[in-house]
């Protein structure tokens, strides 16, 4: 389905979201494969996202994302205080035996992104890394931003019935002053934990005044 903003501003971002699992430079034949994109148009937009620091061309002619995505998060998470009130807890769940805990939200219709993570010295098949973006309805994270979304039977209702706010370990209070501008909405916001083979989540909610 066509976008309804602007073609060339989309077609720009198409080619910042093909870095997203691309942990290496690409060259302009493979940006092409994976935006399906002519290589003249991927030029002309690249030109400009080089401009602006978006992407950056190495001697061998190879492109990788530049220092402004990275300057542009730093802002973002200067912004606000989430990762203040996150981390020291998911340091904490670690602390107290619980394998790799981790912080969700709901990316868009089909997929979740992993916003914080930290690993505990458990051995874990879960490989999941901030900034990682998965599917919404595989894993407990994604059941629970389902599950909140009002996604409706039987394994969801047992998920909204069993959240009780604050009462485990894994439930994290965001903060009343916790800017509103935020694109992290707190209805989405969940800590996902691994225990003894087990996943468990919880959902995060906002503590009253």
């Amino acid at each position: 389905m066509p976008s309804p903003g602007v073609a060339a501003v989309d077609r720009a971002l198409t080619i910042l979201a093909a870095f997203e699992d691309a942990p290496e430079p690409m060259t302009l034949a493979e940006l092409a494969r994976r935006t399906k994109m002519y290589k003249s148009t991927l030029l002309r937009l690249m030109t400009s996202l080089q401009e602006f620091g978006y992407l950056v061309q190495f001697a061998d002619g190879r492109y990788h994302l530049g220092p402004t995505p990275f300057r542009l998060g730093a802002i973002y998470q200067r912004g606000n205080n989430l990762h203040d009130r996150v981390m020291p807890l998911l340091r904490q769940l670690v602390a107290d035996g619980t394998e790799s805990p981790s912080y969700h939200v709901r990316h868009d219709a089909r997929r979740r992104l992993c916003v914080f993570r930290v690993d505990s010295q458990h051995s874990t098949l879960d490989r999941v890394e901030a900034g990682a973006l998965l599917p919404l309805d595989r894993g407990a994270a994604g059941r629970v931003i389902l599950a909140f979304d009002g996604e409706k039977g039987e394994a969801y209702d047992e998920i909204r019935e069993g959240a009780s706010p604050c009462r485990s370990a894994s439930a994290i209070r965001i903060a009343p002053g916790w800017p509103v501008q935020c694109s992290v909405p707190a209805e989405n916001v969940l800590v996902r934990c691994r225990s003894r083979g087990r996943s468990r989540a919880s959902r995060a909610t906002r503590s009253r005044r």
